[in-house]
């Protein structure tokens, strides 16, 4: 058979002309065969991936969303907090510790392997910089730093492992941003072969297995496949100041004790009569009685350069008729007065609270009796 072929100059037909040609040689219908083979040369390397996903508490307390979820680079913003303010975000579960407070946030940590035999992996985290003085960031309660740090040993492959990072930082570090990135890295562990045959040989052939097989060991753990991750998390220290009042042994027990807001129950009072526990009476006249309780105030302080306080007090409305109050010997009113200098921090100050009462008759300058009568003083620390 003729084969005609016409050759153009374009690869597509050259090639067209190559194929008839094929067909033209093997159209006979003898018993000869041709064989061709293809090599394909290809290695397959196992290797591991990680990436960090929201726990599905988010959103919840203690479990803020992820920037860039679903990747290995992902970031996690802890909001705005002080040691006396609390968090900005609703999602940070914030707590005290001692002169520290303390920022949390969970997350998911999803490691998957391809054509790995290894049955588990170690992970392990550093911080990219070391912390300001006072300030620890922890992963699961261990202190991160700038070498790495062992999380876990030996967690299985495809199952989300939930991760805490936690911030805790003293009430006297100055107010700034803390932005730090969190480097992950992973490690398969492989089964070794151990062999206890070996312990017949002469202690000079075991010594030189023994090398051998702690190199293949170190070679081994140099060639396995490793994944790392990074978060970015940043949080914001701010500064604050916190006054709450607290019971005196030797004063009346107060209602809501601990807080910013307490009560001050002084019962029924008289010149002459009966007193509630904590009260005392400490002076009669003919024109008026005093009566008097002692009562503790506590001010607590983060991220601010100061050494003391200064506390002042003021009614909130006009006294009743007939009746004045005083703090540490300090007759109020509506405008702000000055209780104390230089007062230090984190610790009960006791004051007294008297209550000076008219023995005038209701109506002719004395008080309103057998009616409940109440007044509000409101105290302010300022910083100095």
């Amino acid at each position: 058979m003729k084969t005609i072929c016409t050759f153009r100059s374009h690869r597509t037909g050259l090639a067209l002309c190559l194929l008839m040609v094929a067909v033209t040689v093997a159209a006979p219908a003898a018993a000869q065969t041709g064989s061709a083979q293809l090599s394909i040369n290809l290695k397959v390397q196992s290797s591991i991936g990680l990436v960090f996903n929201n726990n599905p508490s988010v959103g919840s307390q203690g479990f803020c969303p992820l920037g860039n979820a679903g990747s290995n680079a992902a970031s996690l913003d802890l909001g705005s907090a002080s040691y006396n303010g609390g968090d900005s975000l609703g999602c940070i579960l914030f707590s005290q510790l001692g002169n520290f407070y303390v920022v949390s946030s969970a997350f998911d940590v999803l490691v998957t392997k391809s054509n790995s035999s290894s049955a588990s992996y170690q992970l392990a985290a550093q911080i990219s910089s070391v912390p300001p003085a006072n300030v620890q960031w922890r992963l699961d309660q261990k202190l991160l730093s700038t070498s790495f740090v062992v999380l876990q040993n030996a967690n299985n492959y495809g199952q989300s492992v939930t991760e805490t990072l936690e911030v805790r930082v003293r009430n006297d570090v100055p107010a700034q941003s803390f932005r730090r990135r969190l480097h992950f890295w992973l490690r398969p562990i492989d089964q070794l072969v151990k062999s206890e045959f070996m312990k017949s040989l002469f202690k000079t052939i075991f010594r030189a297995v023994l090398v051998v097989l702690l190199l293949a060991r170190v070679s081994l753990f140099a060639q396995s496949p490793t994944a790392t991750g990074t978060i970015n998390a940043t949080l914001n220290n701010r500064n604050g100041i916190a006054l709450v009042f607290d019971t005196d042994p030797s004063g009346i027990t107060l209602g809501a004790t601990g807080t910013s807001a307490v009560t001050v129950s002084f019962g029924t009072i008289s010149a002459f009569g009966p007193l509630s526990a904590g009260i005392t009476r400490p002076t009669v006249t003919a024109a008026s009685f005093t009566v008097s309780t002692v009562f503790d105030v506590k001010v607590t302080q983060g991220g601010l350069n100061s050494n003391s306080y200064r506390l002042l007090a003021n009614l909130a409305t006009v006294a009743p008729a007939g009746l004045s109050y005083k703090v540490d010997a300090v007759t109020l009113n509506t405008n702000q007065q000055t209780i104390q200098n230089n007062a230090t921090y984190g610790n009960d100050i006791a004051h007294n609270l008297d209550l000076v009462v008219s023995t005038a008759a209701p109506g002719a300058g004395g008080p309103a009796v057998g009616t409940p009568l109440t007044a509000t003083i409101n105290f302010t620390a300022t910083a100095n």
